[in-house]
C-alpha cells in the first residue's frame, strides 16, 4: 500500500460509494415474490454499527455472512493444477448454494437486489432495510449481518529517482533478480494477478507480458480482465487505470520497457488483473468480487468461469491501516486461494510512523504473506508498518525494496513512488522467478514461504518485539530472490510430511520448529494440527523438531521423486520448575518494587510482581538457563538483566534494583536542590529562588521565552534566560539566587545544569557564585566571558561538603548581542528521602468496578500525588491502580473523580515500605419511575403524567431535564428517511490550500464574477434542496442559523485577499429571498461562526492583509448591529466552533504560518466576557467539524498538514478531558458541519487524494457510531454551513467561489436539547438528596400543535451521576376536534405538468376580504412541504375561508382562496417559472 501519513491509523468503514453503480455490476439480480416466515430471532447478529447507521439511512447496502465453510483440506494433495482449482471452486459453490438457499429465497420474496459470493459464503444486499436485516438474522444459517466498507490505496509518499544498477532498477538488483535472469530464469510459465486500481495494458513495459496479448491477432481481454464496478466502461471491455497505482505495481512485478527501463522482477511471467479499487478507495464489494474472479476467471460477460486459468500469485497492495485491530473479513478468501495453490501476497501497510502494532489488514493475517519496505541504503522505510499482526504473530513476513521505486505509470511513462505497495510486488515477482525455476514449489504456499524465510538476510531490530532473526520491523529479513532459487528444490523432487505431537498425550503441537537437513535445507513450522510439509529435492534428510517446553526430537527420512514420505516426531515434555523471588530497591529504601519481568525470545510472559510485596512466581522448563529482564514500573529505576539457571528443583532468585542516579526520578529520592523552571512565569512557583535586578532598569532574569527564542540548552519546557539581545540590546546586571541548600549529608556535592551562553561579542559575562554562609559571602565557581558554552555542565563543589547553609547565585551582566539560558539545575547527589510508598486500587462503591483517572491528593498541601490507571498487561492486578510516595508518617489523602463523592482518609505509612490503601468512591444513583410516557389529548387541550426521580446512591444529585425532538418530522423529514440523495460524486481537485488567504496571482480577476446559474447544472436530487442563490459568489464565508433564518457573512468573492468582503445577508425560508444585513466591522474570511444566546459570534479568521485574527465580532439580529467581545488568546484561521450550555468552544485551526496546526481549545463564557484554555485537542488539525451535542463537544475530521483525518474526539466539560470516539467512515476536512438531534453531521468537503466529495455522515455520541445521510447535490469545500442543515457558497471545484446554496429539510433542531413547544415539565432543574425522591409533572399541550397526529420527543435526563442516563420517551397523541376536515392537493410545474417536490405550501386560516381591497389572515396559519410527488395534506376546521399559497425556488409564488367544507377538500396549484 503506497505510503500515506503513517501516524494516521484511521479505520475505514461503512462507505457506500458504489450504491449507484451496483445496478450495473454483472451478477446482481432483481426479483419479486411474496413473503415467507422466518425462524427464531437472533438480533445480536446485526453489527451495531449497521444498526446505528440505519437509523439515519434506513435503506443501504449490507452483507449477510453464513456459517458453513467448505472443507478444502484435501485440495493441496491434488497434484494436477487444473483439477486442484476446479475442486476448490466446486466445493465452495456447493457449500454456498446449500447454505445460502433460505437467505436467497427470502430476498427473492422481498424483491431485493442481491449478489451471492461462494468464495466467502456471503450475500451482498444492494439495498436493504433494518426490517429486512432483522428478518435475515433470524435464519439459522446466518452468522452475521455487517456494514458495507471501503479499504484504501493511500496517497503515495513523495519519492525521488534513484540511479539504476547495471541497467536495472535498484530494487530489482537489490534482491538479486538480475542474477537469476543471468542463469536463464525470467518467470516463464507463471501468471501473476493483481487486485488494484487497474493496469494500462498497452504500456510499452507491460503489453508484451499481458496474457491477453495475442500477438498479431491483437488483444483478448476475456479471462484476463475484470472490472466489477464498471469503472472503465459500461460494460468494461478493456483494462484501464484511473489512478497509476496498479500500473506501477504491475510494472515492478513483470515490466520490461527495454534498455533503461528494466523495471520488473519477473519479466518473463504473464499478468492478468481485476479492478478491485475504483480509484483511491477499494469497496469491499469490488475487492471480494475480484478475489472470487481470481479463483475462476470469466469472460467479459462474467460467464463461463475457468479455474484452470487462475493466476499462480495474486498481489494485493491495498488494505486498512487499522493499528492493533484486525479485520478478518477477507480471511475466507485467502484460505480459498491457498487451497487452490494461489500465493496471497500483501503489503503490510504504511502506518509505521505511528510505531508498533500498525500492520494493516489483511496483511496482518497469519494466512497472508506481507512485505515491509526498505530503501536503497538498506534502511527500513519510516512509513513501513510494524507488527505484531493478528494474534501477536510476527509481521511483516519479509522486507523488500519499497522506497523510491521507479516503475510504469499510465500514459506510457515511468514514475517514482514509495510505500509497502511497492515492496509487495517485488516479493510477488520473486515468487514468480522461484516457481519458474522450481516448478515443484508451484502451489506449495508453506514450502515457498519456508524458502523465502530461510534465505532472507536477517536484520536485528527488536524495537517492536521478536528476535534478531524474525522481528516485527523486518520480519524474516531482506528478500533475496537469488539465494531462494539456489536453495529451492530443483530437478527430481518429492514431499516430506509429518506431525509433531506430545509423546505422552498424542496431542498435536502447533508452532513447533522443524529443521530439515540434507541436499537442501529447510526450516518449517507446524500448523494448528501439528502437521508440517516441505517440497524437497530427492535424497536423504535428517529431521529435528523443537518447541518451547519440550525436549528436541529427531528422525530420518528418504525423499524420492514424485512421492511423499511421512515422518512423525513425538516430543517429550520437559519438567518444569518454579522460579520465584522478590524484587526490591537497592539504593537506600529497600522497599518492594512493582516490576515487569520478561523473557526475551520466549513465547511466554510477561509476569509482574505484587506491588505490595514485590514477590513474583513463574514456571519455566527445567534444565536450561533463562535470561530474564526485570523492569520496575516506577520511574527512575535501572532495568536488571538476570540469568537464572533452572535445574530439576525450584529456584529462588531475588533481584535488587538500583535507581538511575543521573536523572534522580525514582520515587523517594531527590537532590538537595533541583529545578526545571516549569511554571516560573508565576512567581509563586519559584520555590524560594529570587531574581535581583542590580541596575533597576527592569531587565533581569526572565522565564517566558524572551524574544520568542525557545529552549536550546538541551533541556525541554521552561527555562531561565537573561537576554540582552532581545531586550533592545540594553545593559543588564541580574542575579538568580537559590534558596538555602542543606548539604550536611553530602560528601562530594556537585552542581549540574544545562545551558546556552552566547558571549563571543565580548559585551557580556556569566558566572556562578557559591556561598557557604547563607548568602553573606560569595566565591565564583564557574564563569564565561567571550567563550560560548552549551549543553550539560558539571561543576564540583568540594568546599560545600557537609555545609548546611549553601546557596548558589547565577550572575549575568552584559549588553548587545548576548544571552544566557539555564535549565535543569541540580545540586548534590541523589539520596533517599525519608518516607514510604502507598499503593492501592480505586473502585466504584456501588458496582465494584475500578475507576481510572481518579486523583489522589495530599490534603495538607493540595498537591496531586497520583492518578489511578488501567493495568492491561498485568492479569493479576485490577484496573484503577495507583501508587505514590509520601514523606509524611500519617498523611491525610483525598481521592476525587468527577461525579463521585470525594473520599478522605488518614493513612499510617510504613517508612521504607509499601502501604496498601484501597478506596471505594460513592456516587448518586438516579432511578426514574418510567422509561416512556404516552399521553393523548385533543388540539386545544392538554394532558399530564407524573414521573418520580429517586436517588439510590450515597451522594446528592443535581438533575436537569431537557427536551429533544426524537427525529425530524413531516413530509420533508419523510423524504430524508426514504431517499439516499444524489449519486456519489467525487471531483479531483488541486492539492489543498490551507492557512491565510494569498493574494491573487498576476492576471487573476479580483472582482467578483456576476452570479449565474453556474456550471453546477447537475440536476438536483432530493432530499437536499436548492435554495435561492447567494447574492454573490462566495467562499470562506461564515454562517449561523437562528429563529428559522440563515445568516451568512464575510468571505471572499474571488478566492483571494483582494475579493474579501464585509457584506452579510439573511435568508428567509418563507419569502425564499436573501436580504442584506449590516456590514461586518472588517472583512473576515475563514472565521468560525455560530449563534449563542440570540447573537451570532464570528471568531478569528484571516484579515485583508493575510494576517490571522484574534477578533471576536458579535452580530445582534434584533438591532442589525455589530459589537465586539473579548479577543481570542491567539490568532486562528479555519478553527471549528461549537456551542454548549451557553458557552462557545473553539477547536484547532491554523496558527502562524500554516500548515502548522493548532491543538489548542478555548472556551468563551459570555457572562464574564472571557476565554479559558482547555485541554488540548488530541490531534493538531485545521478545518475539523464540531458541534455541542449530548452534553459533549464532539469533533471529527480535519487536516493535519498532510492528510485528511477520520478521528473523532469528545470533550466532557465535567471532566475537562477528551476521549476517542469511533472514527468517521473516511478522512475529510473543510466540510460542512452541524449539530442536530444531538448528533454531529458532516457533509461534503475534501478527502485524501485531493478529492472533493458529496458524501454526508452523522455521528451519534450515545451509541458511538457513524451513520449515513443522503448525499448532497454538489461536492464542495470551504462553504459556510449551519444547522438547518444549510450549505452556502464554497467551491464546487477548488478555490472557485459559488453562488449555490442548498439545505437538508427537517434538520433544524440544533444544539442538543431544545424547546419542544408541545412538551413541558414543572421542575426543569432540581436536587435529589440520597434516599429521597422528587416528583415531576410532564405536560403535553394541544394548544402548541396545529395539526392532529402523533409527535415523539424525549425528556433528556442530565445529572451529575457517573452512570448512564435514563431518558424518557414521550409520545403525544393529538386528536382533531370533531368539526375538522382534510385539505390536500398537488403542486405542479405549469409548463410541464410535472410534480414540484419540496415546495412550501402556506395555508392562511380565517382569511377575510372586505371588498375594499383590505384582506388578511386570522391568528392561525399552517405550513407544509410537498413530498417527492408534489403532494401535500393537512387538517383544519370546517366553514372557514383560507388562502393557499405555494412557493418553490425557481418559480413564482401562486395563491388561491377557497372555503373549507365537507369531509375532503382539494386545492391544486400550478407554478410558473420566473
Amino acid at each position: 500500500m503506497s505510503a500515506g501519513r503513517a501516524a494516521r491509523r484511521a479505520r475505514w468503514s461503512q462507505v457506500l460509494s458504489l450504491v449507484a453503480a451496483l445496478g450495473l455490476v454483472a451478477g446482481v439480480v432483481s426479483v419479486t415474490g411474496g413473503p415467507g416466515e422466518p425462524a427464531a430471532a437472533a438480533p445480536e447478529k446485526i453489527q451495531p454499527e449497521l444498526r446505528a447507521s440505519m437509523k439515519t439511512l434506513p435503506a443501504q447496502p449490507f452483507w449477510v455472512r453464513l456459517d458453513d465453510r467448505a472443507d478444502l483440506s484435501a485440495a493441496s494433495a491434488i497434484k494436477d493444477w487444473d483439477e486442484r482449482g476446479a475442486a476448490v471452486v466446486e466445493a465452495l459453490r456447493k457449500t454456498a448454494e446449500k447454505s445460502q438457499a433460505d437467505v436467497v429465497r427470502r430476498l427473492k420474496a422481498e424483491g431485493v437486489e442481491y449478489h451471492t459470493f461462494y468464495a466467502s459464503n456471503t450475500v451482498y444486499v444492494a439495498r436493504g432495510t433494518l426490517d429486512l436485516a432483522e428478518t435475515l438474522a433470524k435464519e439459522t444459517e446466518v452468522s452475521a449481518i455487517q456494514v458495507h466498507r471501503m479499504y484504501e490505496l493511500p496517497e503515495p509518499l513523495k519519492a525521488q529517482q534513484v540511479a539504476d544498477v547495471d541497467e536495472v532498477e535498484w530494487g530489482v538488483h537489490a534482491i538479486g533478480a538480475d542474477r537469476v535472469w543471468a542463469d536463464g530464469t525470467r518467470g516463464e510459465g507463471i501468471v501473476v494477478g493483481s487486485i488494484d486500481s487497474g493496469v494500462q495494458y498497452d504500456h510499452p513495459a507491460l503489453a508484451k507480458s499481458y496474457r491477453g496479448n495475442m500477438g498479431e491477432a491483437g488483444f483478448s481481454h476475456d479471462y484476463n480482465w475484470y472490472d466489477p464496478s464498471q469503472v472503465c466502461g459500461s460494460p468494461s471491455l478493456a483494462p484501464c487505470d484511473n489512478n497509476q497505482h496498479g500500473t506501477h505495481t504491475m510494472g515492478t512485478m513483470v515490466g520490461d520497457g527495454g534498455p533503461g527501463n528494466h523495471i520488473g522482477v519477473a519479466p518473463g511471467a504473464r499478468w492478468i488483473a481485476a479492478k478491485g479499487c475504483e480509484e483511491r478507495g477499494c469497496s469491499d464489494f469490488a475487492l471480494l468480487a475480484s478475489a472470487e474472479w481470481m479463483l475462476a476467471p470469466t469472460n467479459l460477460a462474467g460467464q463461463d468461469p475457468r479455474p484452470d486459468l487462475r493466476p499462480h500469485i495474486v498481489n494485493n497492495s491495498w488494505g486498512s491501516d487499522n493499528g492493533s485491530a484486525s479485520d478478518p473479513w477477507f480471511a475466507d478468501v485467502v484460505e480459498d486461494w491457498r487451497a487452490a495453490g494461489i500465493f496471497p501476497m500483501f503489503s503490510n501497510g504504511n502506518a509505521g510512523e505511528g510505531g508498533c502494532d500498525t500492520s494493516g489488514t489483511p496483511g496482518d493475517y497469519a494466512s497472508t504473506y506481507s512485505a515491509g519496505a526498505f530503501d536503497v541504503n538498506g534502511k527500513i522505510g519510516y512509513f513501513s508498518s510494524r507488527g505484531p499482526g493478528a494474534g501477536g504473530i510476527t509481521k511483516p513476513n519479509i522486507a523488500a525494496p519499497g522506497v523510491d521505486v521507479r516503475s510504469s505509470v499510465p500514459g506510457g511513462g515511468y514514475g517514482v513512488l514509495s510505500g509497502t505497495s511497492m515492496a509487495s510486488p517485488h516479493v510477488a515477482g520473486a515468487i514468480a522467478l522461484l516457481w519458474s525455476a522450481a516448478p515443484g514449489l508451484i502451489g506449495d504456499i508453506a514450502g515457498t514461504t519456508a524458502v523465502l524465510d530461510q534465505v532472507a538476510v536477517d536484520v536485528n531490530d527488536t524495537s517492536c518485539g521478536g528476535t534478531p532473526t524474525n522481528n516485527n520491523v523486518w520480519g524474516q529479513g531482506k528478500l533475496d530472490a537469488y539465494a531462494a532459487i539456489a536453495e529451492a528444490p530443483r530437478g527430481e523432487t518429492g514431499r516430506l510430511t509429518g506431525k509433531v505431537t506430545d509423546a505422552k498425550t498424542g496431542e498435536p503441537l502447533s508452532g513447533a520448529e522443524v529443521k530439515i537437513s540434507g541436499p537442501i535445507h529447510r526450516t518449517v513450522t507446524t500448523g494448528a494440527d501439528g502437521s508440517y510439509a516441505a517440497t524437497l529435492s530427492a535424497g536423504e534428510y535428517d529431521v529435528t523438531a523443537s518447541t518451547y517446553g519440550y525436549g528436541d526430537g529427531s528422525a530420518s527420512a528418504t525423499v524420492t521423486a514424485n512421492a511423499t514420505a511421512t515422518r512423525d516426531v513425538a516430543l517429550q515434555r520437559t519438567a518444569e520448575a518454579k522460579v520465584s523471588g522478590t524484587v526490591t530497591d537497592d539504593s537506600g529504601h529497600g522497599w518492594p518494587l512493582y516490576a515487569r519481568i520478561s523473557a526475551p525470545g520466549l513465547p511466554v510472559g510477561p509476569w509482574f510482581t505484587d506491588p505490595e510485596t514485590g514477590r513474583y512466581e513463574l514456571s519455566l522448563p527445567a534444565d536450561s538457563t533463562y535470561h530474564l529482564t526485570v523492569n520496575p514500573v516506577y520511574p527512575g529505576y535501572q532495568t536488571s538483566a538476570v540469568d537464572v539457571p533452572v535445574g530439576e528443583g525450584d529456584v529462588v532468585r531475588d533481584v535488587r534494583t538500583q535507581i538511575v542516579e543521573a536523572s534522580c526520578l525514582a520515587p523517594g529520592y531527590a537532590y538537595p536542590l533541583r529545578t526545571d523552571f516549569e511554571g516560573w512565569t508565576d512567581p509563586g512557583k519559584r520555590a524560594g529562588w529570587t531574581v535581583e535586578d542590580n541596575l533597576g532598569g527592569g531587565h533581569a532574569w526572565q522565564f517566558d521565552t524572551p524574544g520568542g527564542l525557545d529552549n536550546v540548552t538541551g533541556g525541554t519546557g521552561g527555562f531561565a534566560s537573561a537576554n540582552s539581545w532581545h531586550n533592545d540590546l540594553a545593559e543588564e546586571d541580574t542575579n538568580l539566587v537559590s534558596p538555602v541548600i542543606d548539604l550536611s549529608d553530602q560528601s562530594a556535592p556537585q552542581l549540574a545544569f544545562k545551558t546556552l551562553y552566547l558571549g563571543e561579542g565580548g559585551t557580556a559575562r556569566a558566572g556562578i557564585d557559591l556561598s557557604l554562609d547563607g548568602g553573606s559571602t560569595w566565591t565564583t565557581v564557574w564563569q564565561k566571558s567571550t567563550e560560548n558554552a552549551s549543553g550539560p555542565v558539571n561543576v564540583p563543589l568540594p568546599q560545600a561538603a557537609g555545609q548546611a547553609r549553601t546557596r548558589l547565585r547565577f550572575h549575568y551582566a552584559g549588553s548587545g548581542i548576548a544571552l544566557w539560558q539555564v535549565d535543569d539545575v541540580s545540586v548534590g547527589a541523589c539520596v533517599p528521602t525519608p518516607g514510604g510508598l502507598v499503593t492501592g486500587v480505586v473502585r466504584d462503591d456501588s458496582t465494584g468496578d475500578p475507576v481510572d483517572g481518579a486523583k489522589v491528593i495530599d490534603k495538607a498541601s493540595g498537591s496531586e500525588l497520583a492518578v489511578s490507571a488501567a493495568t492491561p498487561l498485568d492479569p493479576n492486578l485490577t484496573d484503577g491502580f495507583y501508587w505514590l510516595f509520601t514523606s509524611q508518617a500519617k498523611p491525610t489523602f483525598t481521592v476525587s473523580y468527577p461525579r463521585y463523592a470525594t473520599g478522605e482518609a488518614r493513612t499510617a505509612v510504613s517508612p521504607d515500605g509499601v502501604t496498601r490503601k484501597d478506596w471505594r468512591l460513592g456516587a448518586g444513583q438516579l432511578k426514574v419511575s418510567g422509561k416512556s410516557l404516552d399521553l393523548t389529548t385533543r388540539l386545544g387541550k392538554s394532558a399530564t403524567r407524573t414521573l418520580t426521580f429517586t436517588n439510590d446512591g450515597a451522594r446528592p444529585l443535581h438533575v436537569k431535564l431537557g427536551e429533544q425532538v426524537v427525529t425530524p418530522t413531516g413530509p420533508a423529514a419523510q423524504r430524508v428517511a426514504e431517499e439516499t440523495g444524489a449519486p456519489l460524486r467525487r471531483v479531483k481537485a488541486d492539492p489543498p490550500r490551507t492557512g491565510p488567504l494569498p493574494k491573487a496571482p498576476a492576471g487573476q480577476p479580483v472582482q467578483p464574477v456576476e452570479p449565474t446559474v453556474q456550471g453546477e447544472v447537475t440536476p438536483d436530487v432530493g432530499p437536499w434542496t436548492r435554495i435561492a442563490n447567494y447574492p454573490t459568489r462566495i467562499l470562506y464565508n461564515t454562517a449561523g442559523y437562528h429563529a428559522g433564518k440563515l445568516y451568512s457573512v464575510g468571505g471572499t468573492t474571488t478566492g483571494f485577499l483582494e475579493g474579501m468582503t464585509r457584506k452579510g445577508y439573511v435568508y428567509d425560508p418563507v419569502t425564499l429571498e436573501w436580504s442584506s444585513i449590516a456590514d461586518t466591522p472588517e472583512a473576515v474570511a475563514s472565521a468560525a461562526g455560530i449563534f449563542l444566546d440570540d447573537k451570532m459570534y464570528v471568531v478569528g479568521g484571516t484579515s485583508t492583509q493575510g494576517t490571522l485574527l484574534k477578533t471576536v465580532y458579535v452580530y445582534d439580529p434584533v438591532h442589525d448591529s455589530w459589537g465586539r467581545a473579548a479577543d481570542l488568546p491567539q490568532g486562528l484561521s479555519a478553527p471549528a466552533i461549537a456551542a454548549l450550555d451557553g458557552r462557545l468552544y473553539v477547536v484547532g485551526g491554523c496558527v502562524g504560518s500554516c500548515p502548522a496546526q493548532a491543538a489548542t481549545v478555548y472556551r468563551y463564557d459570555p457572562s464574564g466576557n472571557s476565554w479559558t484554555r482547555l485541554a488540548d485537542y488530541p490531534a493538531g488539525v485545521d478545518a475539523p467539524g464540531c458541534a455541542g451535542v449530548a452534553e459533549r463537544v464532539v469533533c471529527a475530521g480535519g487536516y493535519d498538514g498532510d492528510f485528511a483525518v477520520a478521528s473523532t474526539f469528545l470533550f466532557d466539560p465535567a471532566t475537562g478531558a477528551w476521549t476517542r470516539g469511533a472514527d468517521a467512515p473516511y478522512g475529510v476536512f473543510a466540510m460542512g458541519a452541524s449539530g442536530a438531534y444531538d448528533k454531529l453531521q458532516l457533509f461534503s468537503g475534501m478527502q485524501n487524494g485531493s478529492m472533493l466529495t458529496n458524501e454526508a455522515v452523522e455521528f451519534d455520541p450515545v451509541s458511538d457510531s457513524w451513520g449515513r445521510l443522503p448525499n448532497v447535490n454538489y461536492p464542495s469545500t470551504d462553504a459556510a454551513t449551519a444547522c438547518g442543515a444549510y450549505r452556502v457558497g464554497g467551491s464546487v471545484t477548488l478555490w472557485a467561489p459559488s453562488v449555490s446554496a442548498e439545505m437538508l429539510p427537517g434538520y433544524d433542531y440544533c444544539g442538543g436539547t431544545a424547546d419542544v413547544p408541545w412538551l413541558s415539565v414543572d421542575k426543569p432543574e432540581f436536587d435529589v438528596a440520597p434516599g429521597r425522591s422528587v416528583e415531576v409533572t410532564v405536560r403535553v399541550d394541544g394548544d402548541a400543535v396545529t395539526q392532529p397526529g402523533d409527535l415523539a420527543a424525549r425528556l433528556v435526563v442530565l445529572s451529575d451521576t457517573p452512570y448512564p442516563g435514563s431518558n424518557v420517551a414521550v409520545t403525544g397523541h393529538f386528536e382533531a376536534p370533531p368539526n375538522w376536515t382534510t385539505l390536500s392537493g398537488t403542486v405542479t410545474d405549469a409548463a410541464t405538468g410535472g410534480a414540484v417536490a419540496g415546495a412550501t405550501v402556506t395555508v392562511c386560516g380565517d382569511y377575510q376580504a372586505d371588498g375594499h381591497g383590505q384582506q388578511g389572515c386570522g391568528p392561525v396559519s399552517y405550513t407544509v412541504v410537498t413530498d417527492a410527488h408534489g403532494r401535500y395534506q393537512l387538517r383544519l376546521g370546517k366553514n372557514q375561508k383560507v388562502q393557499v399559497t405555494a412557493a418553490a425556488p425557481g418559480f413564482q409564488p401562486a395563491s388561491t382562496v377557497t372555503t373549507i367544507r365537507g369531509a375532503k377538500n382539494t386545492v391544486n396549484i400550478a407554478l410558473r417559472t420566473g
